[in-house]
């Protein structure tokens, strides 16, 4: 169930981002802002928030440093130029609502940000996206859920099986053992919406599944 849940996460917000990088925003090639903040997962009647945060690294007050963001709309995008100033050293974090209007292809909502080139930042760019679902509540306790069912299902079963596991002949354990680290580095991904590590984890727990099951496989079979 821990496999699962934690699966099943990773898959869902995973999709999410990749479909937002390929969604047909303008992209130019900047520094990865891995500031960008997106929920992970909204409901249909939610409204919920992204965020960036923005750093002055230069010795001197920044004027009208310029943000924009692409927001989804079943239409056409919502634009918008955020314009801000920073002291020497000033972190400043800058929300944007998102909710039901910004709902695309049924179940997504896909965010760009951008911040100009502002001395001696350079230019910085990201998106993400929200897999919306079709559940009440918010769709932070789904998330929440899943991750705990996740964390705490892999967690007492390794530590519980253990001693089991590890005397079998056939590694089970170990096997089982690299399984759940592959879906933690999964979850971290998910976290970071690097879409990239969540798909690499999928397509490794995948395969680790099938050596695991043809592993037990040829271990009964021996018998």
């Amino acid at each position: 169930m821990g496999l699962a849940a934690g699966f099943v996460l990773i898959f869902f917000a995973t999709w999410a981002d990749l479909e937002s990088a390929y969604y047909g925003f303008d992209y130019t090639g900047s520094e990865p802002f891995s500031t960008l903040q997106c929920p992970i997962f909204m409901t249909k009647a939610e409204t919920e928030s992204f965020s960036v945060k923005v750093t002055n690294k230069a010795e001197r007050r920044i004027i009208n440093a310029s943000l924009i963001t692409n927001i989804s709309t079943p239409a056409l995008m919502e634009v918008a130029n955020t314009l801000f100033s920073l002291e020497p050293g000033e972190t400043k974090k800058l929300e944007w609502e998102i909710g039901p209007q910004h709902i695309d292809l049924g179940r997504f909502i896909f965010i760009r940000a951008w911040l100009h080139r502002a001395y001696p930042n350079p230019d910085k760019e990201g998106s993400c996206g929200v897999y919306v679902l079709s559940l009440p509540g918010k769709g932070a306790y789904y998330v929440w859920g899943l991750a705990l069912c996740s964390l705490l299902g892999m967690g007492g079963s390794l530590f519980g099986l253990k001693d089991l596991f590890n005397a079998a002949p056939n590694g089970a354990f170990v096997r089982l053992m690299a399984l759940a680290l592959i879906v933690l580095a999964g979850l971290i991904a998910t976290y970071l919406s690097f879409w990239m590590g969540g798909v690499l984890a999928l397509v490794l727990a995948v395969l680790m599944s099938a050596i695991s099951f043809g592993a037990q496989v040829n271990a009964d079979l021996s018998r």
